[in-house]
């Protein structure tokens, strides 16, 4: 992903004027990048693919468009003779939108892990959506899939934090997040404030910088359980990135403004009893 981002950057267009159909898969795509090869290269194809390695390489594609949105662009639907399942904890398929794991059946998964039954049997289940025989493959990545019928990625089962007792995945908080109309990108991490508890800390990068989003508490309060809502949301213009361009949990973005739940939620009751609009 990052060498083809710099490829594009540096070469331009006329070197890669030839260029019809360029494949990229392995990471998550970041929308500048598709973005950026629209711009460059216009009249070439551009195709986010994902897939496990136990699923023959590719199992979804998308035809990028240049104007994803987001915290990365859409892997797509399944391609040719595969399904893909997103699954909860006991195998039962989760509603439009929410986050679950991606699994994978139909042509092209493999039999196992050669000398390694456990993990087979781990990773390698009997099919509930097949027919009798068929496997499917835990994959261990989680994504949502929107109205459109595209999934996007969105994180790994092993990112899965602990916060007072229950267990919380990040993505799962991202994704509501980032379908807040006026968020950019958001990540979501552990914070630890003097005390010693932990806490959920959102940071989230507005669409516009001069008109961060006021609802926000609210917005994420209506759609997930009280464990799950962030103790603060701190607004800042951008997030920090490894060099392959995923964004580096291990950094914290310096915010312009940070609001905790109370904070958000006083500025709510002031706008309330002045009668303006949120």
């Amino acid at each position: 992903m990052a060498s083809f981002y710099a490829l594009v950057l540096t070469a331009g267009p006329e070197p890669l004027a030839t260029l019809r159909d360029a494949a990229i898969g392995g990471e998550a795509m970041p929308p500048e990048v598709a973005a950026e090869h629209r711009r460059t290269l216009p009249n070439a194809l551009l195709c986010n693919d994902y897939g496990p390695t136990e699923g023959t390489v590719w199992s979804t594609a998308h035809s990028c468009r240049g104007d994803e949105t987001g915290a990365s662009v859409p892997i797509g639907k399944p391609i040719q003779n595969v399904r893909v399942h997103l699954l909860d904890e006991h195998l039962l398929a989760v509603p439009l939108g929410a986050v679950g794991q991606i699994c994978v059946a139909g042509e092209g998964i493999a039999r196992g892990y050669l000398g390694r039954p456990a993990l087979t049997a781990e990773r390698f289940v009997p099919d509930p959506y097949g027919s009798p025989g068929d496997r499917l493959y835990l994959t261990g990545d989680l994504g949502f899939r929107g109205e459109d019928g595209e999934i996007t990625f969105a994180g790994r089962l092993d990112n899965q934090l602990k916060v007072r007792g229950f267990r919380v995945e990040p993505a799962e908080i991202e994704a509501i997040l980032h379908g807040h109309p006026e968020v950019g990108t958001a990540a979501v991490v552990i914070g630890r404030p003097r005390g010693g508890d932990t806490e959920l800390v959102a940071y989230v990068v507005p669409r516009d910088a001069s008109r961060p989003p006021e609802d926000l508490v609210e917005y994420v309060k209506e759609r997930l359980p009280a464990y799950m809502v962030p103790s603060r949301f701190e607004v800042g213009p951008e997030l920090p990135r490894t060099a392959t361009g995923k964004i580096d949990r291990s950094a914290r973005p310096d915010p312009v403004s940070a609001l905790s739940e109370r904070d958000v939620d006083a500025l709510l009751s002031g706008l309330l009893a002045k009668g303006q609009p949120r």
